[in-house]
């Protein structure tokens, strides 16, 4: 199982599965087995895959993520088979997340493979398979290539079990396509191309959340601005392609290694967005830093050294970094920084207390919804 909050989709039990797999031997040889992924965005610079990837000690290829190590032949991407298989061994209904180390639309990934992938769906309709790329250019012409899903009925053939009924629509219904979207601008590149993408479920992810979006005004086409949260689309849009809006949005602060900070508002912004559209809204995790505002008494205590009993009323010193936030992204390191505290600006206290200590409540409560299936159509 995975500890990904999301990827169990409602079904209560959820899994990651990566069948695209690397290594650093192209003669057949490997020495190391692991991952491949090129980064595209801000939200790939701390990659939690790279670094599992670079580590090594639960497999890896021990290699960055960067083009040029599969360019100049340095490792070797490909199809692992046996992994290919695992979700027709497994009985109990649940959530996958699909290539959860490496983004499945990538050029690096064959359109044969991705027909295996999709017969391997198309064979577990017990199953939701979950799909989230930076590339969703790639995952449009795809999935809207003619005869598509004759071949993927054709790639089947290959696979156990083949001659299984097989639902008769495309897209399948028990798949969920997905983008992220860290701020405004990654919102306005890759959503309309995710709202022309056919799918039972679409959803936005936006993990690490790195600034404020807005849903309700996406740059769809020059000088055309959509609500793509709308559930209920103008007739006028479907010249466009595009079809009903989204039906689920995640949000999570950063976490790891130079961790950046999420400003409280953005997620109350985009939670509000999602509560006003009837649109399930998941908070996956506050990250590494917690806004002040969302801290007891005692959690702020914790951050402090105490005061010397010579002279408990000193100023404390710090155990944990702290920063002042504005809404419009800039940090201060300084408190007493000049602006730091300008009217007006949103501005934050934040504490780096970790991921566990920081929790996933926003506003002291949970929010872990998923789209109900009544919608799946």
């Amino acid at each position: 199982m995975t500890k990904i909050e999301w990827a169990h989709a409602g079904l209560g039990q959820g899994e990651t599965w990566n069948p695209i797999r690397a290594n650093n031997d192209p003669m057949g040889s490997p020495t190391r087995i692991g991952w491949h992924c090129e980064k595209v965005s801000p939200a790939c610079a701390n990659c939690y895959a790279e670094r599992q990837n670079m580590a090594g000690a639960r497999g890896g290829t021990r290699y960055p993520y960067k083009a040029a190590h599969r360019k100049n032949g340095s490792i070797q991407v490909y199809l692992d088979e046996k992994t290919l298989l695992a979700p027709l061994r497994w009985k109990t209904p649940r959530g996958i997340f699909v290539c959860s180390m490496t983004d499945v639309f990538g050029d690096w990934v064959l359109d044969e493979w991705l027909d295996k992938i999709f017969a391997v769906a198309a064979l577990c309709p017990q199953h939701i398979f979950i799909f989230l790329t930076k590339r969703p250019k790639r995952m449009r012409e795809y999935v809207n290539t003619y005869a598509r899903f004759a071949r993927i009925l054709e790639a089947r053939v290959s696979l156990p079990n083949f001659d299984h009924a097989l639902p008769k629509n495309w897209p399948l219904p028990n798949i969920w396509f997905g983008v992220t979207a860290e701020d405004q601008q990654r919102a306005n590149e890759r959503i309309p191309d995710l709202l022309g993408t056919p799918a039972a479920i679409r959803f936005v992810s936006c993990e690490p959340l790195l600034g404020a979006v807005d849903l309700r005004r996406i740059n769809f086409q020059p000088n055309l601005w959509i609500d793509c949260i709308d559930r209920n689309w103008p007739e006028r849009f479907a010249q466009f392609g595009a079809g009903r809006g989204l039906d689920l949005v995640i949000t999570g602060g950063e976490t790891g290694p130079g961790a950046r900070p999420t400003h409280i508002d953005w997620e109350r912004s985009i939670r509000n967005q999602c509560a006003a559209a009837d649109v399930a809204y998941f908070r996956k995790q506050i990250g590494e830093w917690k806004a002040v505002c969302e801290m007891s008494q005692e959690e702020i205590d914790a951050c402090y050294h105490p005061a010397p009993e010579s002279a408990p009323d000193a100023t404390r010193r710090a155990k944990v970094r702290s920063i002042v936030m504005h809404r419009d992204g800039a940090v201060f390191d300084n408190p007493i920084a000049s602006g730091a505290f300008e009217g007006g600006k949103g501005a934050m206290t934040m504490f780096r207390v970790g991921r566990r200590r920081a929790g996933h409540l926003l506003d002291g409560k949970a929010h872990h919804e998923f789209p109900d299936y009544e919608r799946r159509r």
